[in-house]
């Protein structure tokens, strides 16, 4: 499964969503439902809607959200304890799940991280404990002032 690049190479296009279940202000709020899917379903869906998406991946420590990952037709990355805790950063969560999709993934070119909140996104983003954490020019609110640098092929190069 590929698709051909502006400079005639084959390549394959992923998404990871991430979406921890370790949330401390709103229990289970990657599976809570909104009108009608459950929270983490909205970017999975966005993203196999992406006509140049092949693959979409969820990086979760959730067995419930990987469940639901599995029932849209995700692949899931186990996401290990050490990226768990509350001060883990997101930037290095990416990383592991970008090493786990390249070892998945022969022919990788663009790699688009989302993150599994689309309740932020539908409330104007931004939680009680961390006001500046979302970058209010988004207004999908996916966007995260803490993200890497966007992946392109020089971003999964380095790797």
């Amino acid at each position: 499964m590929g698709t051909k690049t502006g400079k005639g190479r084959a390549g394959s296009n992923v998404a990871i969503v991430t979406a921890k279940g370790n949330n401390t202000s709103i229990p289970d709020k990657n599976i809570f439902h909104i009108a009608g899917k459950p929270a983490v379903a909205y970017p999975i869906l966005a993203a196999q809607k992406a006509g140049r998406i092949h693959r979409v991946f969820v990086l979760t420590n959730c067995e419930k959200i990987a469940a639901e990952a599995r029932r849209l037709n995700c692949e899931v990355i186990e996401r290990p304890e050490h990226l768990n805790r509350l001060d883990s950063h997101y930037g290095d969560a990416i990383c592991f799940a970008i090493e786990q999709v390249q070892s998945r993934v022969k022919d990788l070119h663009i790699v688009t991280a989302l993150l599994g909140k689309a309740q932020d996104g539908l409330r104007g983003g931004g939680s009680g404990g961390a006001p500046d954490r979302y970058n209010r020019s988004d207004p999908s609110g996916l966007s995260s002032a803490r993200s890497p640098p966007p992946f392109g092929t020089r971003g999964v190069d380095r790797w």
